[in-house]
């Protein structure tokens, strides 16, 4: 039913929507068939199933959403020249930052009915709905490109509640230029230092910070050699702010296929990570 939302149409259809609806009636039969002296049965293709449930999930594989920064921007400022406050594109990163802070703090919803949107923006606010349908675990990181203020962040947490995601997802910066690497701790400080935000991902991420550094356009906007220490120092001035402020880094490589795309032997690249970057190695092929 095309009027249906996906939520709505997973509901009619009695799927599950949850993995913990799943697993406990599967966990159940198992506790049941050892209580009752029935371990050759529990423990063969029950455990399994088990076994994959806990794995793979309802999804198999979770789901990274990725946006551009100045898409978000453009849905803000349409909110904020609606609401007569000004244009928000033109107003400077503290202004930005302090107001979306301020609403992210307050309970007042801030799409008024009625706003005129672009198609464009239109998209990005029905993206995020469609986001807030989904079950939250078939997926993980809302990944927002050419990342170069902390704003960028801010402005997709508030989207995400506005769009009435109950468990929103792991927000990560990506940085890409060369400038935006340069910039990356400043920005990560910026974020860092306030506290709402510090307690956002305690209590919403485990105290998990993701961030994503980007090989190809860093190449592109800089060259190779410069490219790769830009990469190498700015991994080693985001791990001290994040250590600083007593939250846990995720570093995401955005790295692969050709020399100049970051790409070459997995091992080298593992191997040529500063020191202190590398706590736990996980390695994602596409």
């Amino acid at each position: 039913n095309p009027q249906l939302s996906v939520r709505q149409a997973l509901e009619e259809t009695d799927s599950y929507l949850d993995v913990n609806e799943l697993f406990e009636p599967l966990h159940l039969m198992y506790q049941s068939l050892l209580a009752t002296g029935d371990e050759s049965t529990a423990n063969h293709k029950l455990l399994d199933v088990l076994r994959q449930v806990q794995t793979f999930g309802l999804s198999l594989m979770k789901l990274d959403i990725r946006q551009e920064s100045t898409r978000h921007a453009e849905v803000i400022d349409a909110t904020t020249r609606h609401l007569e406050l000004g244009s928000y594109l033109s107003w400077s990163e503290e202004q930005k930052t302090s107001w979306l802070l301020a609403e992210l703090g307050g309970k007042r919803p801030l799409f008024p009915p009625g706003i005129d949107l672009s198609p464009d923006e239109a998209e990005v606010v029905s993206t995020f709905r469609m986001l807030a349908d989904l079950p939250s675990d078939s997926l993980h990181s809302y990944i927002i490109s050419m990342t170069r203020t902390a704003s960028d962040v801010l402005s997709v947490v508030l989207l995400m509640r506005e769009c009435g995601m109950a468990d929103p997802l792991t927000v990560a910066p990506l940085f890409e230029t060369l400038d935006d690497l340069y910039n990356a701790p400043g920005t990560l400080t910026t974020l860092l230092s306030s506290e709402w935000y510090r307690n956002h991902i305690i209590s919403n991420h485990g105290g998990v910070q993701e961030c994503m550094i980007g090989y190809s356009d860093s190449g592109k906007d800089a060259g190779r050699m410069a490219a790769a220490w830009s990469l190498f120092e700015t991994q080693e001035n985001i791990v001290n702010v994040a250590d600083k402020y007593g939250v846990r880094l995720i570093l995401f490589h955005g790295r692969g296929g050709s020399v100049g795309r970051g790409g070459g032997p997995t091992h080298m690249a593992i191997r040529s990570q500063p020191p202190k970057t590398i706590k736990v190695c996980c390695i994602a092929y596409y």
